[in-house]
């Protein structure tokens, strides 16, 4: 529910673009506002298929990414967060720069075409971990300095480098 979602100062994400009439709707406009993007498709790295978003019933395509971010300004919302989930347990160090720099990339574009706000980028989970000892297991070293990367070559030019990176890593650390 965004309204107590809202009175308890959470960040609200919003999976759909008729989303932003529940906000609008609400006793007071938040300040900030996630949202989940969709690509579509197929999500592959290296002609290797990792997941298929364009199956998941949550997130926006980019032009609706576009029109939310729009309406949300029109009302008042000031920061945004862009969140999206393409993969579960990915083995594979390329899953998050590949996603990170898709991220960024439409942080970028969504700044220059509305001059939206954003001050975090949600890589969300999917890093995964062997369950077989013949299993590889995720090199988060070489992850991270992949992401970093991507920041460094998307969004410092573009003069985002406040951007915040959170993450979802819940089963990468526990197990």
């Amino acid at each position: 529910d965004f309204e107590l979602a809202h009175k308890l100062g959470a960040i609200i994400n919003l999976d759909d673009l008729t989303d932003v009439d529940y906000i609008d709707k609400l006793p007071s406009i938040p300040e900030t506002i996630c949202l989940r993007y969709n690509p579509g498709g197929n999500f592959s790295i290296s002609n290797e298929i990792m997941d298929t978003p364009g199956e998941a019933k949550y997130g926006m395509t980019r032009p609706q990414l576009k029109a939310a971010v729009e309406q949300l300004l029109v009302i008042g919302v000031c920061q945004f967060g862009l969140h999206a989930f393409l993969a579960s347990n990915t083995r594979e160090n390329d899953y998050y720069p590949t996603l990170a720099k898709i991220l960024f990339e439409l942080v970028r574009d969504l700044h220059a075409e509305t001059g939206a706000h954003f001050t975090f980028v949600n890589l969300s989970g999917g890093i995964g971990v062997p369950y077989h000892p013949s299993q590889e297991p995720a090199d988060i070293m070489t992850i991270g300095a992949g992401v970093k990367r991507a920041f460094d070559e998307v969004l410092v030019p573009a003069g985002l480098g406040h951007l915040a990176i959170v993450a979802e890593l819940g089963r990468f650390m526990l197990a």
